[in-house]
């Protein structure tokens, strides 16, 4: 699976739960972003390129709502992704535009923190 799904399966799993459907592609469109700021803040993306990823996916999808109760929410359908082993999240994080790299682990708090990051920077 690619960049932005744990995060974008969790929050389009979550909207479904709530009778609020969102586009497939809306959720990994926010899970881009979210999972963006994760690889930024692990030095894997420049904040430059953090900020050319979310203008790209900004203009095509624009922005979904989430509120402080959601944020939670979503964090905890994160720990049900397939992509998990052994209690740990795992991810696809961007290194760089274009290139990837897979099985890196992120905390519940990340997730929290990227999904904030989201709703207040965007």
């Amino acid at each position: 699976l690619n960049a932005g799904h744990t995060i974008g399966h969790a929050l389009e799993t979550y909207f479904i739960n709530v009778h609020h459907r969102i586009l497939h592609g809306e959720a990994i469109a926010v899970g881009l972003i979210a999972e963006g700021f994760i690889a930024q803040k692990r030095g894997l993306l420049t904040q430059d390129e953090l900020k050319e990823i979310e203008y790209f996916v900004k203009s095509i999808y624009g922005k979904v709502d989430i509120t402080d109760d959601q944020i939670e929410a979503i964090g905890c359908l994160a720990l049900q992704d397939k992509k998990n082993k052994n209690n740990q999240i795992l991810c696809v994080l961007q290194k760089g535009i274009g290139d990837a790299g897979w099985d890196y682990e992120i905390r519940f708090e990340d997730i929290k923190d990227a999904l904030q990051y989201y709703r207040d920077q965007i």
